[in-house]
């Protein structure tokens, strides 16, 4: 090896392994107050606190599934310390938990989770660049490196923050689809003659296969309705987690339906008719652009292809006879 290169090396290692030895100390100093913190929270009812961790050793999970609770748990911790709130704090239903409940990221302690896992990820990889020179030394220069460890850094920060928003966005894009099938089934339980309530769990049996995603939140709001919370708050809960501004306005007619007295299934009718307009209208927008979308491999791959088929013959023919002209 080279000799420039094992100063680096070793700086880097250590980087390294001070980082995962600080990690494994903050878990090791805070992992009797963390169950501390979820011993309170089973016993106070939060909905955050699980029964696994009190199994006995028989009854435990897998290897693999133990050693995926047991790093989220460290990074449960992390966040928790990061930002200051507590295990009850970070189970409570907020507008800030409403990110992580579009992308479809139910566990309440989801937000701890996160910044956890930012600071973990920025860790590894700034720590990581520092024993590049190890695998290629060639790959990045010297005099690079601390450069390159603060773009790791700041890599290892974003990417969680990039596939929360690209999740999220699959999940709005599928419940799109997925909810003109359930609001048509739904306005014919409740024309049939069934309640709100008892349609809402009709359609969240019927379409376990075609709309998967809309029947969970369905089931989670008639839990909600099962529990005591007002039909109200809990339209307003389906709302948050699904983040689309259809299901807002859905929400805000059923509820202003609700309280005014006025015909749920003529309400919905007529929002059914309205979203109904509103996918043709989509499909006739996508029609619209598709020219424009096809253009860009049009320019790139198709038309250079053509022309050499149609001027590549006269082109070698042309050679051909300037240089026997020559």
């Amino acid at each position: 090896m080279n000799a420039q290169l094992i100063f680096p090396a070793i700086a880097g290692g250590l980087v390294f392994a001070t980082a995962l030895l600080a990690i494994s100390g903050i878990s090791g100093l805070f992992g009797q107050a963390e169950q501390a913190d979820r011993l309170r929270a089973k016993i106070n009812g939060v909905p955050g606190a699980r029964s696994r961790d009190y199994l006995p050793e028989t009854a435990r999970p897998s290897l693999g599934k133990a050693i995926s609770d047991r790093f989220t748990d460290l990074l449960n911790t992390i966040g928790t310390r990061l930002s200051g709130k507590k295990t009850e704090e970070a189970a409570t239903f907020t507008s800030s938990r409403a990110r992580y409940l579009q992308a479809g990221w139910q566990n309440p302690n989801a937000p701890m989770i996160f910044k956890g896992l930012q600071l973990f990820l920025a860790l590894a990889l700034g720590g990581g660049v520092f024993g590049l020179p190890l695998v290629a030394p060639t790959l990045i220069p010297q005099q690079f490196l601390p450069v390159a460890a603060l773009g790791g850094l700041a890599i290892g920060y974003l990417l969680p923050g990039i596939w929360l928003s690209q999740t999220s966005a699959k999940r709005k894009t599928a419940i799109v689809k997925e909810i003109p099938d359930a609001l048509d089934l739904l306005v014919v339980c409740v024309e049939a003659g069934m309640g709100l309530d008892q349609a809402i769990n009709r359609v969240s049996e019927e379409l376990k296969g075609s709309a998967p995603i809309v029947c969970a939140e369905l089931h989670m709001l008639n839990l909600e309705l099962r529990a005591g919370m007002k039909r109200a708050d809990g339209l307003k809960n389906l709302a948050l987690r699904i983040g689309l501004s259809d299901v807002d306005s859905l929400v805000a007619l059923l509820i202003q339906a609700d309280l005014f007295g006025t015909s749920i299934s003529q309400t919905l009718r007529v929002y059914s008719d309205t979203l109904r307009t509103k996918r043709y209208q989509r499909a006739e927008e996508k029609a619209a652009k598709l020219p424009v979308t096809m253009l860009i491999p049009l320019i790139l791959f198709i038309f250079p292809a053509l022309l050499m088929v149609i001027i590549g013959p006269a082109a070698l023919q042309l050679m051909d006879m300037f240089t026997q002209m020559k």
